[in-house]
């Protein structure tokens, strides 16, 4: 027995689906602005840094930094691209 939802509740859901992308695009986009924040911090903790401990610790920076800064890169462009997916099943629906 095959049940086919109708138009708005496709849309409904479409919608909360759409919202959830964004949210998570904005997200990545703030993983990635702290990502750079603290490949920065750890540079200038790095540079500044008197002995071995400061420098290890801005070292240690500046890789989650960098990890944090990809990761955050490929989870905006991820759900960014679902978004648009979804925004254009949304207006074949609405045809």
């Amino acid at each position: 027995m095959v049940v086919s939802l109708s138009e708005d509740s496709r849309l409904g859901s479409l919608r909360e689906l759409i919202a959830d992308a964004a949210r998570n695009e904005k997200n990545g986009l703030l993983m990635f602005s702290m990502g750079v924040v603290l490949v920065n911090l750890g540079l200038v903790v790095g540079i500044l840094g008197n002995n071995a401990i400061g420098y290890v610790g801005g070292v240690f920076a500046v890789v989650l930094g960098t990890v944090s800064t990809f990761f955050g890169f490929y989870i905006a462009v991820y759900y960014s691209r679902r978004c648009n997916n979804l925004l254009e099943k949304a207006a074949k629906i609405e045809r």
